[in-house]
């Protein structure tokens, strides 16, 4: 299936925006509606500097549902390595911009969590905060920088932000599955990258800002990421979320319909961290990722040893008493072993089932 990414030189941005989500077929709001939106605020840096999505695009997109219908809406950030969602809201003028709408700010690192199972690409559970199990809608608004690790970081990276956790860096080795879960659980219904002042060379926080005026405008953000990676002048194929991503089939990075009113091509390439300084990331990532499973192995055949020890006392004195489990007999042994078996059988089905 081809998706359509628009992408839309920046006169005036409320006009642009309408025009661009009208040409994607509209975004169709009802007053029931709970409507998330997610703008990049993971960084000290303000919108004009290239650091964080422009307050600006955000309130003209909440315009635009006011216009049609009054449902609830919330801007949500987690707090991050430099500041607090709150602090992030207060000094990047979004205080202001939610009192002037009468929408909610919401920081998720605050709000009650539940522990979802999901059995994705990385995580077995994920911390869902409340707010965002209460959405009816998701929208990321991200920004247009390159990132050191990732190469770019936009509408996939931008969902990072709704994991809770103050401290991220432990998912970093694995960016390309996690991005791949939260994609795949939260599914934006639209995805819109603030381009007006984007950020090159050593971003998402240490690079120089570049002036571009462009808003891009999509449904997925596998593809509207694809057109950003270009934009900026790298291969899609290279970037190793999005391929991780078009290997999950989340969505494509080849069968796009472009619909832009100013040449791509034209577009002068941003400038991106030396070539030996992204391998060595990448590099650290793989050792991290070796240490990951090699630590899991261990525990795996440790946790495994202890219950044979147990499961063999139990079939031959027909019980046993463990503080943590209680007493447990004979039955119970056999009933175990079958479940583990069953669920071995399962996770090979499901496996194949992704291929």
């Amino acid at each position: 299936m081809t998706e359509k990414v628009v992408v839309r030189k920046v006169e005036e941005i409320y006009e642009d925006l309408k025009e661009a989500i009208e040409i994607l077929g509209g975004f169709s709001v009802v007053d029931e509606d709970f409507i998330i939106i997610k703008p990049n605020l993971c960084d000290f840096r303000p919108s004009w500097e290239g650091g964080t999505t422009d307050p600006k695009i955000v309130g003209a997109f909440i315009k635009l549902i006011q216009e049609n219908a009054n449902p609830r809406i919330a801007i949500v950030e987690s707090d991050h390595a430099v500041a607090s969602a709150d602090q992030e809201f207060q000094r990047m003028g979004y205080k202001e911009l939610a009192e002037s709408f009468g929408v909610e700010l919401v920081n998720l690192s605050k709000d009650k969590r539940y522990e979802v199972i999901l059995d994705g690409y990385f995580f077995e559970t994920l911390e869902v905060p409340e707010t965002l199990l209460k959405a009816t809608k998701i929208v990321s608004i991200a920004k247009l920088k390159t990132h050191a690790q990732q190469k770019i970081t936009c509408n996939m990276k931008n969902l990072f932000g709704f994991l809770p956790r103050k401290s991220k860096a432990r998912y970093h080795a694995f960016m390309n599955e996690v991005l791949a879960d939260l994609s795949e659980f939260y599914t934006p219904s639209l995805c819109i990258i603030d381009g007006i002042v984007g950020m090159e060379g050593f971003g998402p926080s240490d690079g120089d800002k570049k002036e571009l005026g462009l808003i891009i405008c999509g449904k997925n953000p596998v593809s509207s990421d694809a057109v950003a990676a270009k934009i900026m002048g790298f291969d899609p194929n290279h970037i190793p979320n999005l391929k991780f991503a078009k290997k999950a089939k989340i969505g494509s990075i080849k069968d796009v319909d472009i619909d832009s009113d100013i040449s791509i091509d034209s577009i002068e390439r941003f400038k991106f961290v030396p070539l030996s300084s992204y391998l060595s990331y990448r590099f650290s990532f793989w050792i991290s990722r070796i240490r990951f499973k090699v630590n899991k192995g261990i525990n795996g055949v440790s946790s495994f040893i202890s219950q044979m020890g147990v499961g063999f006392v139990v079939l031959s004195r027909g019980y046993l008493f463990i503080s943590d489990f209680g007493l447990i007999l004979r039955k119970d042994a056999y009933r175990y072993a079958k479940g583990l078996i069953m669920r071995v059988l399962l996770l090979f089905k499901l496996k194949l089932l992704r291929v």
